[in-house]
């Protein structure tokens, strides 16, 4: 019996040497920082960045100010040992529009699953940290999801119009600490993750009924849609420092085709 526990200790002792123990070292290392997260309210807007067509949307643009979601890191402590700090967003996405092209109600999903969206690192935004940086230092990232209530084609004319389109989003961000030297140079560990999420209802309305957004839809057709949630639901943050969830993907949201119902 004690030679079995002895050769247990022995797996443990060099687990430890070269799986655990490095990635502590590099947290130890890691620079300390605080994380604070804003996010606005869900609602039928012009999307500036869509040719200012109708959209189901939380926030109004893709910049920190007005964004639907920005998470913001502040540097509290520099790292021990340069590195960089990175973004990396899954998303589980759940919307449905109808009618679809070909008539049918429509719906995209990854039934649960985690996909990337947004590239890896985020957005391709990076972060230098040195010894040297000073505290207070500060990176951010912001996103704007929406849906769109209009159909239109990548070149901005509109064809069409949704009746009704639905959104009930799953994110979670993951901080990532990538150091520049030491055992795990240029492998990246968690620093932590933050959940959020966003989920709406728009439709369409008839011409004397209350709107949210108004936009030509096809061949000078006016639509006119309202936020039918009220109000959209978006937050519940939260925010969990952690070492042992890392970002696990096999496709991005792109892979995740709109399908018939």
């Amino acid at each position: 019996m004690d030679g079995i526990f002895d050769f247990l200790a022995r797996i443990w002792e060099r687990v430890y040497e070269w799986a655990i123990s490095p990635v502590l070292r590099a947290l130890y290392q890691a620079p300390k920082i605080h994380v604070d997260v804003t996010m606005k309210s869900v609602n039928v807007v012009k999307a500036t960045l869509h040719h200012n067509f109708c959209f189901l949307q939380l926030g109004l643009d893709d910049d920190a100010r007005n964004a639907g979601f920005a998470i913001f890191l502040t540097l509290r402590e520099a790292p021990r040992m340069a590195g960089t700090l990175e973004f990396v967003q899954l998303i589980i996405p759940n919307r449905t529009r109808s009618p679809g092209p070909n008539g049918s109600d429509q719906i995209r999903t990854s039934g649960g699953e985690r996909v990337l969206d947004g590239g890896d690192p985020y957005k391709g935004k990076r972060k230098q940290i040195t010894p040297q940086t000073p505290a207070g230092e500060d990176f951010t990232i912001n996103d704007t999801p929406g849906s769109a209530c209009v159909k239109y084609l990548p070149t901005g004319q509109a064809t069409g119009a949704y009746e009704k389109v639905s959104a009930d989003d799953k994110f979670r961000v993951f901080v990532m600490w990538k150091p520049s030297g030491g055992v795990m140079a240029g492998r990246r560990i968690s620093l932590g993750y933050v959940d959020w999420f966003w989920a709406g209802e728009a439709e369409i309305v008839n011409d004397n009924e209350d709107c949210s957004c108004i936009a030509n839809t096809a061949a000078n057709i006016t639509g006119k849609w309202k936020l039918t949630t009220q109000p959209g639901a978006y937050g519940n943050t939260k925010k969990y420092p952690s070492m042992y969830h890392q970002p696990k993907y096999s496709k991005t949201v792109e892979d995740v085709p709109w399908r018939d119902l």
